[in-house]
């Protein structure tokens, strides 16, 4: 094999290897609902959005944050990742937050709870009135 057959064949290797495997992608605007459960129960491919629920800081709790509920109802582990942004009415952004998978990924039929932080938002939190919810999964 000659050198520029091998350069060519490992340049498509490493392109074929750098491409997601069946990644999946969601993006959805909801009403705020406060810190009330919002049901969701969107798809992402293998993966269910089921619900998520603001929690404000209360006494000793120093962070806003979201409990966003996920079901994986595929046999392979997923790779999640997530981002929400909050805006008031008038469409500012008062702020966002983003998680996802550190370690082992979100298990076939498994139920895995994330959790995303509001760091730095204070009181502006409250004119929230719309959000934008984003997922993005891949094999792990």
């Amino acid at each position: 094999m000659t050198v520029r057959k091998r350069v060519l064949l490992a340049t498509v290797l490493a392109l074929v290897l750098a491409l997601p495997m069946q990644a999946e992608y969601f993006c959805k605007r909801y009403d705020y609902a406060g810190e009330s459960y919002l049901k969701l129960n969107q798809k992402v491919g293998d993966l269910e959005v089921m619900d998520l629920k603001f929690e404000l800081p209360v006494q000793g709790m120093a962070q806003n944050r979201c409990t966003v509920s996920v079901k994986n109802y595929g046999a392979k582990r997923l790779k999640v990742n997530l981002a929400i942004a909050l805006f008031d009415e008038n469409g500012n952004l008062v702020g966002c937050g983003t998680t996802g998978t550190k370690f082992s990924g979100t298990r076939g039929g498994e139920v895995e709870r994330y959790y995303v932080t509001f760091d730095y938002v204070g009181q502006n939190i409250k004119t929230t009135k719309f959000i934008y919810l984003t997922v993005e999964t891949a094999l792990q």
